[in-house]
């Protein structure tokens, strides 16, 4: 529901009412390692990752008892919070978990909430866990209006609790509600649709896709022995194309790959036959530094106190503050 709601779930939840910043998962682990430091814990022992995953599936069920959570994660749930609540901060787990405690306790905010969303949309609603599911049927209860659109096939988040029942097991929950299967395809060709539904065809939840669209040319597998096979396969079969005729210029060809490590392989392949190209999609755009240090300036104007901005920036441009970064 934005920043804006969140911040107004946090303030009735007593986390303050200065500015409030969102954390990635970079400054929340950043911000985890500080706190289990603080709190004397091993990390050796009790290593990072293990301790972020179960202290999150605990704060989403709103779950933060010792006996539920185990020594010392119940312990670090807790100052962990209070570390948030001090920096005005809220990371993923926060966004879910405020307003479900705020629903629990504050009943008159829950219907006004359902009040002014009357219309609910989720999209990927195959990725959703249950505090997210929870979060959604709460908001829908009074006026039922709640649209998802998702596929049990592509569900990604399973380690952080998504689980594809929700939307298998949809109608159980929401008997009133209309179906539309999306099995159309409305960009591939005849022969792509076909080898889709082959691949397709052992897997659980599996359906059938078609299109209108003329068959097209017939798909290829090539087996290459290692990176720089490919590469070379795949530029010599642009040269192919354009020498022939059958596009006009290399720029109607487009290369989909997996990792980014391919695209060095694929570009140094492209160069060696004086083809043009061009790399798009290098990742996140927010995940780049420099994105993430004018972020952190933007961030650091509008709340002097985010200590998390304070120490990514504090020394960028470079101020021989080195030792001072290091400190915050």
């Amino acid at each position: 529901f934005g920043l804006r709601i969140v911040r107004q779930w946090s303030e009735s939840l007593g986390w303050g009412t200065g500015p409030l910043v969102v954390y990635g998962d970079d400054e929340a682990r950043h911000l985890l390692r500080d706190v289990a430091t603080e709190a004397g814990i091993d990390l050796e022992h009790y290593p990072l990752n293990e301790l972020a995953e179960q202290m999150e599936r605990q704060r989403l069920t709103g779950n933060l008892d010792a006996a539920a959570l185990g020594e010392p994660t119940a312990m670090l749930a807790e100052r962990y919070e209070g570390a948030l609540r001090r920096r005005g901060a809220v990371d993923f787990p926060a966004m879910l978990a405020l307003p479900l405690r705020l629903f629990a306790s504050r009943p008159q905010v829950l219907r006004l909430t359902k009040d002014i969303y009357r219309h609910v949309l989720c999209d990927e609603f195959q990725d959703v866990c249950g505090a997210q599911y929870h979060l959604l049927r709460l908001l829908a209860a009074r006026h039922r209006n709640l649209l998802v659109v998702g596929d049990p096939l592509q569900t990604l988040y399973g380690w952080r609790g998504a689980d594809a029942r929700f939307l298998l097991e949809f109608e159980r929950d929401f008997p009133e509600a209309r179906v539309f299967s999306l099995d159309q395809n409305f960009r591939a060709t005849g022969q792509l649709v076909e080898l889709a539904n082959s691949l397709g065809a052992p897997l659980p939840y599996s359906r059938r896709l078609w299109t209108a669209n003329p068959a097209g040319e017939p798909a290829r597998l090539h087996i290459a022995s290692d990176e720089e096979a490919e590469a070379t396969f795949v530029a010599t079969e642009i040269a192919r194309l354009c020498a022939e005729g059958q596009v006009e210029h290399p720029g109607e060809v487009a290369v989909l790959y997996r990792t980014n490590q391919q695209a060095h392989h694929l570009a140094l392949a492209l160069r060696q036959r004086r083809l043009p190209y061009r790399v798009r999609g290098n990742g996140d755009l927010f995940a780049r530094r420099e994105v993430k240090d004018a972020v952190a300036y933007l961030r650091l104007a509008h709340n002097p106190t985010d200590v998390a901005a304070l120490t990514r920036i504090a020394n960028v441009p470079p101020r021989r503050l080195a030792r001072v970064s290091e400190a915050l």
